[in-house]
């Protein structure tokens, strides 16, 4: 018997499944008149303790139809569902979505939830609802931001020499993006792809112009052939990078001022006699 309770136990490793207290306090109740060889001792021991015995067995037998039924499905579920709105909620600013959510997780956290959980999937079929308008709402600006830089980079890659040699990976790279957000469920997740779009594009940008420079630097020539400056190579910099204020608060000129002095300085930071500065916006 203390070998199936330490089975069950361990499933407690997967998740915070409902139960784990009792298991332990039942494994110990058995344990307890393990070691006394007295027979009647061992009897007088187990009589004490037989109504505790007994409900036991009552809740270990309602532990055991949580996990052989479809009660752990459904509770895995909501765990999953939970997660998820875990990881997005500082996204999130909807009170019916809140509402629901603090039903379910009141079920999830209850010591004995067994008789709640038929309440789970209605109330996660409402979650879902409910979560997947709003994550449709947060998609969509996401994927115009990844056509938006697909559309600059295959743009600038139009009119160079190597175009054909770049482009199928370019647009692989991009439809790569546009399918892990379409199938993404997490609403930070995809918020976070914006971001992912606008260094992606930045990436191959600084490619193109990495390529540049070795497409127009000529070969050496001879002792006669005069100097050449080099080429200048072209830095693409996402206006993200060099301004950290999502939002200006400007009260009179000399707030202006002061921001775009921090904007020039990051700026003269990157830039250097040749090196051409691009910012995307």
């Amino acid at each position: 018997m203390i070998n199936r309770l330490e089975a069950l136990e361990s499933k407690y490793e997967i998740a915070p499944y409902p139960g784990k207290d009792v298991l332990k306090s039942g494994k110990d109740l058995l344990r307890e008149p393990v070691h006394i060889s007295d027979v009647m001792d061992f009897y007088e021991k187990v009589h004490k303790r037989y109504d505790d015995y007994l409900d036991f067995d009552e809740e270990y037998e309602i532990i055991t139809r949580f996990f052989t039924g479809e009660q752990k499905t459904i509770f895995e579920n909501s765990l999953k569902l939970m997660s998820i709105y875990d990881d997005s909620k500082a996204y999130i600013a909807d009170t019916d979505i809140e509402f629901i959510v603090k039903e379910i997780k009141g079920i999830l956290k209850e010591e004995k939830p067994y008789s709640e959980i038929p309440k789970l999937p209605d109330l996660t079929k409402k979650f879902e609802e409910k979560y997947n308008i709003l994550l449709d709402e947060k998609m969509n600006p996401v994927i115009d931001a990844i056509q938006d830089a697909k559309d600059r980079v295959l743009e600038e890659l139009s009119k160079k020499s190597y175009k054909d040699e770049y482009e199928d990976r370019y647009l692989q790279e991009f439809k790569n993006l546009h399918d892990k957000a379409t199938s993404c469920n997490n609403i930070a997740l995809l918020v976070s792809m914006n971001l992912e779009a606008d260094t992606l594009m930045t990436k191959l940008f600084n490619e193109m112009a990495e390529r540049d420079i070795s497409v127009n630097d000529p070969a050496g020539g001879g002792d006669d052939t005069p100097p050449i400056s080099p080429a200048k190579k072209t830095r693409h910099i996402n206006i993200d990078a060099i301004n950290h204020n999502k939002t200006w608060i400007i009260n009179d000129e000399n707030d202006l001022e002061e921001y775009i002095e921090r904007i020039r300085k990051k700026i003269l930071e990157e830039l250097d006699e040749n090196t051409v500065i691009r910012i995307q916006f």
